[in-house]
C-alpha cells in the first residue's frame, strides 16, 4: 500500500493530466455525436455507440471519485446528493441525457476551466466547419426559410436559430477561454460577425447577445481602470466604483433574476393583458407557448415529460407545434421544481467562483449566457453551452503559457494575422470557382446521397489536414529563415513542406481524375439545357445559377463568368435563373415569386424574370408557380415497411385487410393541389360485387385524414385493370402517406403509386 501511495505521489501530475485527457476524450465523443445529430448529415451511428460511451462515463467517474474524493466525507456526500437529484429527475422524466449531464458536471471537478473551454471550442468549431462546407457544397441541404422579405439560412443545421446559437456560444466560449477583454479590432470583427449572422439567419436573439458581448467587453475595459486603481480620487470616482461593484453583484445573480422574470411573465400571460401580449409578440409567441405547456402538463417536483415539436429539418409549420424555447420555463415544467432550483444554485455558485477569482469578463459572458437562455433552450445542452460543465471545475489553476512562450507568440502574431488576411482574401476572390468545383465533385461522387455523407466528412478532414500541415510547415520554415535561427528543425520544415505539397497535389489529381471519369454521364443533361443558354443570350443582363454541377457547365459553356454555383442567397436578386436536377423542389424560391418548369427529363429551371418565363413558354416549356414534377413511390420500400410480398414485375401483392398497405413512407409534401394515381389490378375477379378496397391519403403519420376514396369491383375493366385518381389539397405537411386497405377476401396487385401537383393550394 505504501509503494502504491509513494508511486502516486511521484507521478501525481502525470496521472492527473491523463485523467483530464480521458475526460476530454469521452466529452469529445459525446459532443461530436450530439452536434452532428443537430445537422442535416445522415450518419449511420452504430447502436452500441451510446451504450459503451455511458459505460466509459460511469467507469471514469468512479475512478475519479476514488482518486479525488474517497478521503473526503464532505465531497462524497455532495457527489451522492447531486447524483440522487439527477437520478430522480431521470426516473421521473425518462430523459437519460440528464444522467449524462450529471456525469460530465461531476467528472469535470478540479479540471482547469480553460482546458474544457479550449477543447469545446476546437471540437465544435471543427464540426461546424464541416457542416458549413457540407451545406455550401451541396452535400447536405441548406434549409432556407423566407422571413422578413429575405432568405434565412441554416447552413447545414436543422434550423437557423440553432446555427446562430452555436456561433454565439463558440464566440463567448473563445472569449472566456482567453479570459482577456478583446481589443477594438476584435470588437469590430464581432460587430461584423453579428451583422452577417443577422443578415443570413435572421436570428434576433443571437444578434442582440453578440452586441452585448461587445458592450460587455467595453464595460469591463472601462470599469477595470476604476476598480483596479489603487485609490479612487474624487466623489465621481467613488460613485462609479460603487456602481461597478453593484453591477458585478447583479451579474452574479443575473441567472436567477432572468429565470424569475421569464417564468413570471409566462405565468402572467393572458389574452386580455395588452402589455404582456406585446411582450409575447416581441418574443415570437414564447410566453403563450410556455403558458400552454404549464396549463397542459402542470408543475411537479420531479418534472413532466413531453415531446417538444418545433420547426426543424424541413419547411413545414407543424400543426402540433408546442416548442418551449425559454430554457427556464422548459426546465421548470419538463424537469421539475427541484431540478429548477438546483440549476439556479449551480450557476450562482459558478458565478461566485468566477467573481472570487477576479475574472470579471468571464462573469459578463456568463450574464450574456443567462440572458440568451430567456429566449432559447440551450442552457443545459453541453454541446451548445459548455459553461454548465464549469460548475465544479477549477478556476484557480492557470494553463497560460510561460513568459517566454508569450513573447514568441507575440512575435508571430503579425505573421498569423497576415496569413489569415491573405487566406480570407483568396477565399473572397476565388470562392465562386472553389464552391463550383466542390459542388460538382460532391455530385459526381454521389456524396450528397444518404449513407455517403461519412465519406464527405473523411474527405474534408483529409484535405483540410494536409492543407493545415503544409501551411504550418511553410510558415515555420519562413519564420525560422526570417529570424536567422540556426535550428536543426529547418531540415524537417523543408521535408515537411515538400511532403505536404506532394500530398496536396496527389489529392488534387485524384479529385480531377474522378471528376473526368464520372462527368461523361452528365453530358446529356448539359446538352439538354443548351437551348436554355441560347435563349438566355437574348437577355441583356441575368444571374444564372447552377445548383449541383456548376463546374461542368462552366467548362462546357463559353459564358463561364455568368455562371454562379448554388442558389441565390438573397431574395432581392433580380433576373435570376436557377438550373437544378428535376427532383429538387426549391420551396423557398417559389415562396418569393419564382416560376418553374421542366426543361428535360433530368433538369428543372426556376426563374423570377418575366422575359425569360415568356421565352421559355414560347419554346414549349410549361412554366408554373408550383412544382409540377410527377414522382413515383418506391414500391419495394413500401412493401418492406408493410411486410408484403412483391412480384417479379415490382408490384405489391395485397390480400384482405391484414395484408394491405396500412403504413406509408412518411413523405414531406408542400402546399398544393396534389393528384395521386394508384395503378391497380384485381386478381380474384370472382369476388362479390361492391367495395373491394379503400384508398386513403393521410398526413402526420396517420394523425390527420386528408381524403378517402372507395374502390368498387365495377371500377375495373374486363382485364381487371383500374387507375384510381384522387385530388386533394395539402398544406405543408410531414408524414404524408398514400395507403390502400383491401376489404374482405379481395386480392389486388398494386403496380404503382404516383403523385404530382396540378395547382396551388
Amino acid at each position: 500500500m505504501y509503494k502504491i501511495s509513494n508511486f502516486y505521489s511521484q507521478k501525481k501530475g502525470l496521472i492527473l493530466n491523463l485523467m483530464d485527457l480521458t475526460y476530454l476524450f469521452i466529452l469529445g465523443l459525446y459532443i461530436v455525436r450530439k452536434v452532428f445529430d443537430r445537422t442535416m448529415f445522415e450518419l449511420n451511428w452504430p447502436d452500441w455507440y451510446y451504450y459503451y460511451l455511458r459505460i466509459a462515463m460511469i467507469a471514469f467517474l468512479i475512478l475519479k471519485i476514488i482518486v479525488y474524493d474517497i478521503k473526503s466525507i464532505k465531497f462524497l456526500i455532495f457527489d451522492t446528493l447531486l447524483f440522487i437529484v439527477f437520478y430522480y429527475v431521470y426516473r421521473g422524466t425518462g430523459y437519460i441525457f440528464l444522467l449524462e449531464l450529471g456525469f460530465f458536471i461531476l467528472a469535470a471537478k478540479d479540471i482547469a476551466y480553460q482546458k474544457i473551454l479550449k477543447f469545446y471550442f476546437v471540437t465544435v468549431s471543427l464540426v461546424m466547419l464541416i457542416t458549413i462546407l457540407g451545406a455550401l457544397t451541396g452535400c447536405i441541404q441548406d434549409l432556407i426559410f423566407v422571413g422578413n422579405n429575405k432568405f434565412e439560412h441554416a447552413f447545414g443545421f436543422v434550423y437557423t436559430n440553432n446555427f446562430a446559437a452555436q456561433i454565439l456560444f463558440l464566440t463567448i466560449t473563445y472569449l472566456a477561454w482567453k479570459g482577456k477583454v478583446p481589443n477594438y479590432l476584435f470588437n469590430i470583427f464581432l460587430l461584423f460577425l453579428a451583422c452577417v449572422l443577422y443578415e443570413y439567419t435572421g436570428a434576433k436573439n443571437s444578434f442582440v447577445c453578440m452586441i452585448l458581448t461587445v458592450l460587455g467587453g467595453l464595460y469591463v475595459k472601462y470599469s477595470d481602470k476604476v476598480i483596479l486603481s489603487a485609490k479612487p480620487i474624487g466623489m465621481w470616482s467613488m460613485i462609479k466604483l460603487k456602481v461597478f461593484q453593484i453591477i458585478d453583484v447583479c451579474l452574479v445573480f443575473i441567472l436567477p433574476i432572468a429565470a424569475l422574470v421569464s417564468l413570471g411573465f409566462t405565468l402572467l400571460y393572458t389574452h386580455d393583458n395588452v402589455l404582456i401580449n406585446k411582450i409575447n409578440l416581441i418574443s415570437s409567441g414564447r410566453l403563450k407557448l410556455g403558458k400552454d405547456a404549464i396549463e397542459k402538463y402542470g408543475i411537479s417536483l420531479w418534472g413532466t415529460p413531453f415531446k417538444m415539436i418545433g420547426l426543424a429539418r424541413n419547411y413545414v409549420a407543424r400543426i402540433d407545434y408546442n416548442f418551449v424555447d425559454s430554457s427556464y420555463v422548459m426546465i421548470f415544467v419538463r424537469y421539475g421544481i427541484v431540478f429548477f432550483a438546483f440549476t439556479i444554485l449551480g450557476f450562482v455558485y459558478l458565478a461566485i467562483k468566477v467573481k472570487r477569482t477576479q475574472k470579471r469578463y468571464v462573469l459578463v459572458l456568463l450574464g450574456i449566457m443567462s440572458l440568451q437562455s430567456i429566449m432559447e433552450h440551450h442552457l443545459l445542452e453541453v454541446f451548445f453551452n459548455p459553461f454548465v460543465l464549469l460548475i465544479l471545475s477549477n478556476f484557480n489553476m492557470s494553463v497560460n503559457n510561460s513568459i517566454a512562450d508569450v513573447s514568441v507568440e507575440n512575435n508571430r502574431r503579425k505573421g498569423k494575422y497576415f496569413i489569415g488576411i491573405a487566406f480570407i482574401t483568396l477565399l473572397i476572390v476565388f470562392h465562386s470557382k472553389l464552391i463550383a468545383y466542390a459542388r460538382t465533385l460532391v455530385t459526381l461522387l454521389k456524396l450528397n446521397e444518404s449513407g455517403r455523407h461519412i465519406y464527405f466528412i473523411f474527405g474534408v478532414l483529409s484535405i483540410g489536414g494536409v492543407c493545415i500541415f503544409t501551411i504550418s510547415m511553410l510558415w515555420n520554415l519562413c519564420y525560422t529563415i526570417r529570424e536567422r535561427k540556426k535550428d536543426k528543425c529547418v531540415y524537417w520544415f523543408v521535408v515537411g513542406s515538400v511532403f505536404g505539397i506532394i500530398l496536396f497535389s496527389m489529392q488534387f489529381l485524384v479529385c480531377n481524375t474522378l471528376m473526368s471519369k464520372r462527368a461523361t454521364q452528365y453530358k446529356e443533361r448539359i446538352q439538354a439545357s443548351n437551348y436554355v443558354f441560347e435563349r438566355l443570350e437574348q437577355l441583356d443582363d441575368y444571374n444564372l445559377y447552377i445548383d449541383d454541377i456548376p463546374y461542368l457547365y462552366m467548362k462546357c459553356n463559353k459564358a463561364d463568368n455568368d455562371i454562379l454555383p448554388g442558389t441565390p442567397y438573397k431574395t432581392n436578386v433580380k433576373r435570376a435563373a436557377v438550373i437544378t436536377k428535376a427532383t429538387n423542389e426549391m420551396v423557398n424560391l417559389l415562396k418569393v415569386g419564382y416560376m418553374c418548369g421542366q426543361i428535360s427529363d433530368t433538369e428543372y429551371i426556376y426563374t423570377n424574370d418575366e422575359k425569360l418565363v415568356k421565352i421559355l413558354q414560347e419554346s414549349g416549356i410549361k412554366m408554373s408557380d408550383y412544382y409540377a414534377l410527377k414522382q413515383n413511390l418506391d414500391l419495394r420500400k413500401l412493401a418492406k415497411k408493410n411486410k408484403l410480398s412483391i412480384d417479379s414485375d415490382n408490384a405489391i401483392l395485397i390480400s384482405g385487410s391484414t395484408k394491405s398497405v396500412s403504413k406509408g413512407l412518411g413523405l414531406t409534401i408542400y402546399s398544393g393541389l396534389v393528384r395521386v394515381n394508384y395503378e391497380l389490378e384485381l386478381l380474384n375477379t370472382d369476388v362479390s360485387q361492391g367495395e373491394v378496397a379503400r384508398l386513403k391519403v393521410t398526413s402526420y403519420n396517420g394523425k390527420k385524414l386528408l381524403i378517402v376514396m372507395p374502390v368498387y369491383k365495377s371500377d375495373f375493366d374486363e382485364n381487371g385493370q383500374y387507375i384510381a385518381t384522387l385530388d386533394c389539397s395539402i398544406i405543408d405537411s410531414v408524414g404524408v402517406d398514400f395507403l390502400i386497405i383491401a376489404n374482405g377476401e379481395a386480392k389486388l396487385k398494386l403496380k404503382s403509386i404516383s403523385y404530382e401537383k396540378i395547382g396551388k393550394y
